[in-house]
């Protein structure tokens, strides 16, 4: 379970990572750092799938044990992280339909997928908390 400092520190790499990604896209001739700044975003989205993804598991298991709070508190937090990657992919969608183009790569393919399979799971470990509380 993700704690406090962690989050933060987390919420302001996003607030940094976004900020610099929106001074980039105004400044063509630094398509070095774009790039970078790009798989730095990549790298956000994958590792905050993991750890959404970490939480609704963690949230399975409270409700197995019949710790619904737990359970709620964690499942809140998957969902509150989960939020955060889906905004990265939210602007960088918004950013392509205004004229940038984001290279395609394997590590991009990847973050997708992994966002993707978090948004199926964390629907999922729902169900299975709401399956466990009627148990």
């Amino acid at each position: 379970m993700l704690d406090y400092d962690n989050n933060f520190r987390n919420t302001l790499l996003l607030l940094f990572s976004l900020s610099l990604l929106d001074r980039i896209y105004d400044d063509a001739t630094l398509q070095g750092v774009y790039k970078m700044d790009e798989e730095q975003l990549i790298c956000t989205i994958i590792a905050g799938a993991g750890e959404a993804k970490s939480s609704a598991m963690e949230a399975i298991n409270y409700a197995k044990n019949k710790q619904f709070k737990e359970a709620d508190k964690a499942i809140k937090t998957a969902y509150d992280s989960f939020i955060e990657i889906h905004k990265i992919q939210t602007d960088m969608i918004v950013k392509e339909a205004n004229g940038v183009k984001h290279p395609m790569s394997l590590l991009m393919v990847h973050a997708q997928d992994h966002l993707m399979t978090t948004m199926l799971f964390l629907d999922l470990a729902k169900e299975f908390i709401d399956v466990y509380r009627h148990i």
